[in-house]
């Protein structure tokens, strides 16, 4: 876990340490293909019956600003017209609340924690499933699993261009 979580403002609430700047992933546009592929080939797979999409990760979702802008077609259709509270589901069962800003389309308080309690990086795809008005399931597609995929095969990507 990249970042550390401390709960000093009672039950539910997380204040999270200062996230390191300085430590930054860039993917290659190999990697960033590959999990957004995954990412993909994953959404093809559920139910139809929830609205999903794909969001790649760039450095400003998962470093500094910490902002998540939504695809704009998907909040227009399927999100609330006003501000909402939102809860961020991932695949273990844990829950991370979250600001959905509706004239922003996009989440805001609580990404940053999202972010940094999953050690998402740059070239990471993840896939967002509306299960309820308020809840989104996430998937998370790890951009390095491009690397592991050809560690397994003998092979090292990390050095081809």
């Amino acid at each position: 876990m990249i970042g550390k979580s401390r709960s000093i403002l009672g039950e539910g609430k997380k204040v999270w340490e200062k996230y390191p700047t300085d430590y930054r992933i860039y993917a290659s546009d190999e990697a960033r293909e590959y999990a957004e592929e995954k990412a993909t080939d994953l959404q093809s797979q559920l139910a139809s019956q929830f609205p999903n999409f794909v969001k790649p990760m760039l450095q400003s979702h998962v470093t500094g600003g910490f902002w998540l802008g939504l695809p704009r077609s998907f909040c227009m259709k399927y999100l609330p017209k006003k501000n909402t509270h939102m809860t961020l589901l991932d695949e273990d069962g844990n829950e991370s609340p979250t600001l959905y800003l509706a004239e922003k389309n996009g989440l805001s308080a609580g990404w940053r924690g999202f972010a940094i309690e999953h050690g998402l990086v740059d070239g990471d795809a993840l896939v967002f499933e509306l299960v309820t008005p308020t809840k989104f399931m996430v998937y998370i597609i790890r951009q390095n699993g491009y690397y592991e995929a050809d560690e397994d095969e003998g092979l090292d990507k990390r050095h081809k261009r």
